[in-house]
């Protein structure tokens, strides 16, 4: 699961994609005190949730319980997206930038570096296509995020300031990559098999496909 770092916007974002995709969304907090508290801020972001003790699944709205688990996860393959106070509120911590030389995808620290029309990876969403930027109004605030468009008609807005969650896609010259679907498994299991850390997702991706290809045509 993905930090939100308080920016509510961005969850209602995700609660959407969650909707669409008909699961079941749960926040697991500490104790009984802790529902309620939760379900104030939430509801101060027009955000609506219900509270449950005892949680049977499916769910029809964000549900409210209590549990205690490490991180998040989302598991689109059973209808369910589970999220903690921590990826919910905590504030994001500066790190050190890992310094990596990158043969087939290029971290880029300004949108400006992207062109209409781009390969791009995402982090927690896979491969799209940018498509520039555009202001929204969020909340009475206006804000830029960065388009980019998935598999179909599903579109991703990236807030500026998640631009390290972004990285180009480089690929084999007039090889055009594969574009994933919002909510679905399958860039959750290139993910877990090439074990790699967010940070170097994309190159390992492309060095997967490469060894495909390597692999088709030895078969042939």
């Amino acid at each position: 699961m993905q930090d939100f770092h308080g920016q509510m916007h961005l969850f209602k974002s995700e609660l959407k994609r969650w909707e669409k995709s008909g699961d079941s969304v749960v926040i697991l907090v500490r104790d009984e005190e802790r529902m309620e508290k939760v379900q104030s801020i939430l509801q101060d972001y027009q955000i609506e949730a219900d509270i449950s003790k005892n949680l049977h699944l499916p769910v029809e709205k964000p549900t409210i319980t209590i549990g205690n688990i490490s991180s998040g996860l989302e598991m689109p393959i059973h209808k369910l997206a589970v999220i903690t106070e921590n990826e919910l509120f905590k504030k994001q911590m500066k790190r050190p930038r890992k310094r990596q030389k990158m043969s087939n995808a290029e971290r880029i620290k300004n949108y400006q570096e992207l062109k209409v029309g781009d390969y791009v990876v995402h982090a927690n969403h896979g491969i799209g296509r940018y498509y520039g930027v555009e202001t929204l109004d969020v909340a009475g605030r206006h804000k830029d995020y960065m388009l980019i468009k998935y598999a179909g008609d599903d579109k991703l807005f990236v807030p500026i300031d998640q631009i390290d969650l972004v990285q180009k896609f480089v690929g084999s010259e007039g090889k055009e990559p594969k574009l994933y679907k919002l909510g679905g498994s399958e860039w959750t299991k290139v993910k877990r098999k090439v074990q790699s850390s967010v940070e170097d997702i994309a190159d390992d991706l492309i060095k997967l496909y490469a060894e495909r290809e390597a692999q088709k045509r030895v078969c042939i």
